[in-house]
């Protein structure tokens, strides 16, 4: 969803300019930037609009939203002022040894894996060592509405046993959870989160170092299913044309999912992490919108214990080694070996919340209608 022209973008966007704009078919600020001049300066004439407050508006709304223009020398120096650490350390050993720089900021990584191949656990971890480390506010989007905040509580009771109760709760109180149940209302979180960073100095999303989405898998076959994505029926009766289109919109909005999760990374400086199925994963492109790509495999070694091996499937460096892997027990992630994926769902009071708290997904959808 895009931000939908109003007053409350720019106090001239009243509602009769509003609804000229509608027939002239501009319904977003995306619409009104991107359209030609010289066709808005004609349909203006033709419904009565004046074009240089329109433009004013154009102009306003472009500087605001709009791509930013800089030069190297910018970049360099906002990397060298910027106190924030550029990328996460997972605090496991082994882990760190190979990637080196962690997680980084600005970068989508995935993880990849069959079910209970410990890919939410590994997130779990990861949010935990943010949250605890860095002191920076963690967002997880729940595409399952699997979130167990048990299990974030045992991992981190297991991997800073040393920390007070009042403690431990203010770190988790940094860790959110937004449910997001198709690629629409994802698109409207990011936008929403986008907007409220660029427009309020004091916003709720201030200080987000890492994004977790658990997981892209779930968004993908329900938009595939929801087009007819190879679908027999359509081919047999010869309908291949009506599957193409369908078949070519679920790869768009995949794609502008995909090119809005870098947005939110690169502009906002946050480390974006998804999970996948390794089914789904290897079947689309999704991989080529990512910069760092794990693959998780859980087996288990005997009857007490599973052993989790992470292979480097692609690198921020396309000049390094990918051909090592990693071999994790379950105490390396803070949890017993009868753990896997998300499988605890049991409600408990948990320091963590849903994001923000005056601000409801509901109202996140409302927002800029």
């Amino acid at each position: 969803m895009a931000i939908v022209l109003s007053q409350v973008v720019n106090p001239l966007l009243t509602t009769r300019v509003v609804n000229k704009l509608k027939q002239m078919k501009v319904h977003s600020v995306v619409d009104l930037i991107s359209c030609d001049l010289s066709q808005l300066q004609s349909n203006c004439r033709q419904k009565g609009l004046n074009f240089e407050k329109l433009l004013e508006v154009r102009n306003e709304l472009s500087a605001r939203f709009g791509a930013k223009r800089v030069n190297a020398l910018n970049l360099l120096t906002d990397s060298v002022v910027n106190t924030r650490v550029h990328e996460f350390s997972t605090h496991i050993q082994k882990v760190d040894d190979v990637l080196k720089s962690g997680f980084r900021r600005g970068r989508l990584t995935q993880i990849e894996g069959n079910s209970g191949s410990a890919k939410t656990l590994f997130c779990y971890n990861l949010m935990t060592s943010v949250a605890k480390e860095y002191d920076e506010k963690v967002l997880y989007l729940d595409t399952e509405l699997s979130f167990s905040d048990q299990k974030v509580v045992e991992i981190f009771s297991n991997r800073y046993p040393e920390t007070s109760e009042t403690e431990m709760n203010d770190i988790l109180s940094k860790i959110y959870v937004i449910q997001v149940l198709d690629i629409a209302s994802l698109q409207n979180v990011i936008e929403s989160i986008d907007y409220d960073l660029r427009t309020n100095e004091t916003s709720v999303y201030k200080d987000i170092g890492l994004v977790v989405l658990d997981s892209v898998s779930i968004l993908l076959t329900l938009e595939f299913k929801k087009n007819g994505f190879n679908s027999l029926m359509d081919e047999r009766c010869g309908r291949r044309q009506r599957a193409k289109t369908r078949n070519s919109q679920s790869f768009a909005a995949i794609t502008q999912m995909a090119q809005s999760l870098r947005a939110l990374a690169s502009i906002h400086s946050m480390a974006v992490v998804v999970t996948n199925s390794q089914l789904i994963a290897l079947k689309n492109t999704w991989n080529n919108f990512c910069d760092l790509c794990l693959q998780f495999e859980c087996t288990e070694v005997d009857d007490n214990q599973s052993v989790v091996t992470i292979k480097t499937i692609q690198t921020y460096d396309t000049s390094a080694d990918i051909s090592q892997e990693i071999c994790l027990e379950m105490a390396d992630l803070g949890v017993g070996d009868d753990s896997s994926d998300s499988e605890s769902n049991e409600e408990k009071s948990s320091p963590m919340k849903s994001w923000p708290e005056s601000e409801s997904q509901s109202d996140c959808e409302t927002k800029h209608s």
